[in-house]
């Protein structure tokens, strides 16, 4: 059985979200059948590594397992493996198939930069042979030697509005009974990651979350931000009940220690301006120790009067 990131990747490159300069360069190499040096970076589940096997896939059509090489660069990252793998793939010349051949190169920000100094090394003996596309989400851990070497290509976080109506037909496909609203705190926690939503529909329908409404808060492990904005009003408004409010939080599963520390402080962010720097810095330097608290609930009492009388 297919996960929905596997049977929703998509197939072509008109069924990649892509910015409009990106998709008309991609398309004119579909067009031209053949591409420079690539350099795809950006955020995770932006579509980077959809776009270059669709495009690959598109341009080799019934060849793509014999012209392309795809690996995980982070499980991949030493220089034994450019050598032998990489450099063998490169440097082996198809006898019935015209064009270049394809490398793909995911996560190649966690390779070493001796393997970087290789690959480079490869990239210049075996230029009429192979292409590469390099694909990161940080491309100042990608050495210079290498970024000069291609055609860079930034991804951007994909817009709320395209993902929601995609999402709505993935839904209806598979079923899924979810309601706006926590399809919507789903995207926001994913940070527009399509991948990473995909993977939270997938538990969301496997625990069949729809019959449990706030179950989802702790089998997702994902915060209730609106719950947690609650706690901030509170201690702005100097409730005394911020104690008890915030151990159900934890009873019914809304937050953990980290997505409560990481949460709050969005909402710190957002309330700057009515905080105060002095305060905000407080907070936050008590909200760092949180961590250091024992689980057992009733031991958050020193950590909650810290922020109250911040």
């Amino acid at each position: 059985m297919k996960t929905l990131v596997e049977k929703y990747r998509p197939e072509t490159i008109k069924d990649v979200f892509l910015e409009e300069k990106n998709y008309n360069s991609i398309h004119t190499f579909i067009e031209k059948g053949t591409f420079p040096n690539l350099l795809f970076y950006g955020p995770p589940g932006t579509g980077k590594t959809s776009s270059i096997v669709a495009m690959a896939k598109m341009i080799y059509k019934e060849k793509y397992n014999l012209m392309v090489l795809e690996l995980n660069a982070s499980d991949n990252r030493n220089i034994q493996v450019v050598r032998k793998i990489i450099k063998e793939f490169a440097s082996c010349r198809t006898l019935f198939n015209t064009g270049h051949k394809l490398i793909i190169l995911d996560e190649v920000d966690s390779m070493t930069n001796d393997a970087q100094f290789c690959l480079r090394r490869i990239m210049e003996t075996y230029s009429e042979n192979v292409r590469f596309c390099f694909i990161c989400n940080y491309i100042n851990k990608i050495i210079p030697a290498i970024q000069s070497r291609c055609s860079r290509f930034k991804f951007s976080n994909l817009e709320f509005g395209l993902i929601e109506k995609r999402l709505q037909s993935i839904i209806k496909d598979e079923k899924i009974k979810i309601t706006n609203e926590v399809l919507h705190l789903i995207m926001e926690h994913c940070n527009s990651d399509m991948r990473k939503i995909l993977n939270y529909l997938q538990l969301f329908k496997y625990h069949n979350c729809s019959e449990n409404p706030d179950g989802y808060f702790s089998i997702l492990h994902i915060p209730n931000k609106k719950y947690i904005q609650g706690f901030c009003t509170k201690l702005l408004n100097g409730d005394k009940d911020l104690e008890q409010y915030f151990k159900d939080g934890i009873k019914m599963g809304y937050y953990d220690n980290e997505l409560f520390a990481q949460t709050f402080y969005n909402i710190l962010l957002e309330n700057f301006e009515k905080i105060g720097t002095e305060r905000f810095m407080k907070i936050v330097n008590i909200l760092s120790l949180i961590d250091t608290k024992p689980t057992n609930l009733e031991n958050y009492s020193a950590f909650i009067d810290a922020i109250k009388y911040a």
